[in-house]
């Protein structure tokens, strides 16, 4: 099972929207089982509820699904991109949606990515109905599911960020996990190719075209692909100079300058790029509840920009909010980035950094390296208690057998 989770490509927006779309999708799922169940159900409530969960027999509402051969219904272009089967069909669509529409939303705000993702459903529905009544007028079935939206999102991605990389965790049997980084570009691209491929064999291969999965994805990828072009060249969003157009003509990749012209462009460039990185991460850690995020977009910059520069104060917040949210791991990497560089603070961060080793993570033979580093002349008479507490600390832990390597990675 290949599960995507997270991204390093640049985003400017908090994607407030995207959690709104997800939510308003699980609140209509058990909508339904909750009003049976209100209303008075002879079964049992959890009956009901299991029946609401997994695979089953029952029928979506007819009014609200995309019909086949029932005339043009203009509302159900859009409520069938919000009714699901099933838990499992929805909790699909839902990772999808959350990690593809935090990018697209994360370039334009919320308001341009509702505009988008409501044009995706209803234009992407109405061309799947165009065209099945064109090679199969006869055909009567229904289909529903977010899916051709996100499709057409995945597409988006593609032509606004390819580069960017996707975090991804294979899982194997529920016990095996393997964490990769993976480029939008390959990894939206082999779905929506899987799909692509699969419409024109079954549709070559098929006497009656019926509306199945892959067709309704192709749709929506279709769609997406027409709208992420379109904004690109109407310059309605902002790529970073990575989008799929600069990429294939090679204008992304950092060459020597040409002339003084080119060199005073690229200097503006770079300074306003690094603008709008310090703006968003400043957006992040003033909001105070993503501090992962604020720190991916802080190494994308650096990935990206040589002469990235996190100033002390933010820095030090996102080190801050991820030690006070317990997740230390990015905290012991982003003190490590903190001390890669002079810095005001470093021997106070260094300080942490060691606290942090020692507990919760038992590192003591890394904690004790880190403290060796410090100058103690330029600690307080406080700092100094704690250097040496924390001292203490980490031999304790090797006197009881802790034992950890020397070095931990960059």
């Amino acid at each position: 099972m290949l599960i995507p989770y997270g991204t390093d490509a640049p985003l400017y927006h908090f994607p407030v929207m995207t959690i709104t779309l997800v939510v308003i999708n699980l609140l209509i799922f058990v909508a339904e089982p909750i009003h049976e169940i209100a209303t008075g159900s002879e079964r049992h409530p959890l009956e009901v509820m299991i029946e609401a969960v997994l695979p089953h027999n029952t029928e979506p509402p007819q009014d609200y699904v995309l019909q086949f051969g029932q005339g043009l219904k203009p509302w159900q272009w859009i409520t069938s991109s919000f009714l699901h089967l099933n838990l499992l069909h929805l909790i699909g669509n839902m990772i999808f949606l959350a990690l593809f529409g935090l990018i697209v939303e994360g370039k334009v705000g919320w308001w341009r990515f509702l505009g988008i993702y409501l044009f995706i459903c209803a234009i992407a529905s109405f061309l799947s109905q165009a065209i099945v009544s064109l090679l199969n007028p006869g055909y009567e079935g229904i289909a529903l599911g977010a899916s051709d939206a996100i499709s057409g999102l995945m597409a988006i991605c593609i032509v606004w960020a390819p580069l960017s990389n996707i975090q991804v965790v294979l899982n194997m049997y529920y016990r095996y996990n393997w964490h990769y980084d993976v480029p939008i570009a390959a990894f939206a691209g082999f779905f929506l190719l899987l799909d692509v491929i699969s419409t024109l064999f079954f549709a070559a291969h098929t006497h009656s075209f019926v509306p199945f999965t892959a067709f309704l994805h192709t749709c929506g990828t279709m769609i997406g692909l027409a709208v992420g072009i379109a904004f690109v060249k109407l310059k309605w969003v902002d790529c970073d100079g990575f989008d799929a157009f600069t990429v294939i003509e090679g204008r992304h990749e950092k060459s020597h300058f040409r002339g003084a012209d080119t060199q005073e462009q690229s200097t503006v460039s770079t300074a306003l790029s690094i603008e709008r990185g310090l703006n968003q991460i400043r957006e992040i850690v003033d909001a105070g509840d993503q501090p992962q995020l604020a720190y991916r977009a802080h190494v994308s910059m650096l990935q990206k920009l040589p002469e990235w520069y996190l100033p002390d104060r933010e820095f030090l917040l996102i080190i801050q909010q991820l030690c006070q949210q317990q997740h230390f791991q990015d905290a012991v990497r982003a003190m490590r980035d903190y001390l890669k560089t002079p810095r005001a603070k470093q021997d106070q961060v260094r300080l942490k950094l060691a606290s942090i080793l020692i507990d919760p993570l038992e590192h003591p033979s890394q904690a004790l390296e880190v403290l060796q580093q410090i100058d103690t002349s330029q600690l307080n008479a406080k700092q100094r208690a704690i250097l040496q507490q924390s001292e203490e600390q980490a031999h304790q832990l090797r006197d009881r057998g802790v034992v950890d390597s020397l070095h931990f990675e960059d």
